[in-house]
Parts: C-alpha cells; structure tokens; sequence
C-alpha cells in the first residue's frame, strides 16, 4: 500500500482533480506494461467529467476498451454520470453499490440531541450476485 497526498491549496482545480488525474494516469501506465494481456479494469467512481473535453475517467475507460480490457464499473446509481453508466453498460459491467447496501454501509449512531438512528445488523457480502466481465 503506498499513501499519495496531494496538495488541495491549488484554487483554480477542483478538489478530486490532481488525485482522479494521478489515478487515470496510473491505470493508462499499467494497461501500456501489460498491453500483450489485457485483464479487467475495475473502477469504484461516478465522476465521468471531463468526458465533453476528451479527458477524464470516462475517456479512458473507453481506451483500454479500445485495447481489449474488460470494464467493470462500480458506483451507486443516482451518482454516477449518466452518459458512462449507459456506456459501460453497452461495453462492460455496471455494478450498481445500491444493490449491495446493507453489505457495505454503516448507520453512526446519532449525535446528542438528534432523533435515534435505526438499528441495523449488517448483511454478509454476497458476490456471487454481481455480474461480471466475460472476457471471451
């Protein structure tokens, strides 16, 4: 695991800008060292911006397309830019986190004063449910 900080103090790019760019470009470097034997591309994010400018998440998921990686895409539905949900879902696998909520959420216990927050007891993680990228 390598930690990578980034300095947010920059006011003319957003927030996610530096860290989504670093990111892109680290997955672009790893599809070029394994060009000969493209795999699947698993991408946790909803941020298709950029896309208009040809740049940005969404832009490159169709590139190592382009060159025979599987995608796989997982964001919650309301989230997650409409225009790379619907191309992913014609080109990889679009997996929807709102169908695994009660696996992977947490309800924090109210705060003083506020109304009690509802109990929950977690669900197991069941993954055999999730689509996935046939590679044939």
């Amino acid at each position: 695991m390598e930690v990578k900080l980034f300095d947010r103090g920059n006011s003319n790019l957003g927030e996610q800008q530096v860290p989504d760019g670093w990111l892109r470009e680290r997955m672009l470097e790893d599809a070029l060292r394994n060009d000969k034997n493209p795999g699947i591309l698993v991408l946790l994010t909803g941020d298709g911006s950029g896309y208009s400018q040809g740049s940005g998440f969404h832009t490159a998921l169709e590139l190592l397309h382009e060159k025979g990686w599987g995608i796989e895409l997982l964001s919650w539905r309301h989230s997650c830019k409409r225009l790379m949900r619907e191309w992913v879902e014609r080109n990889g696998v679009f997996i929807a986190l709102d169908d695994f909520y009660n696996s992977i959420t947490f309800l924090e216990p109210s705060r003083p004063g506020q109304p009690l927050a509802h109990s929950r007891v977690a669900e197991q993680l069941d993954l055999t449910r999730r689509p996935t990228v046939n590679m044939d």
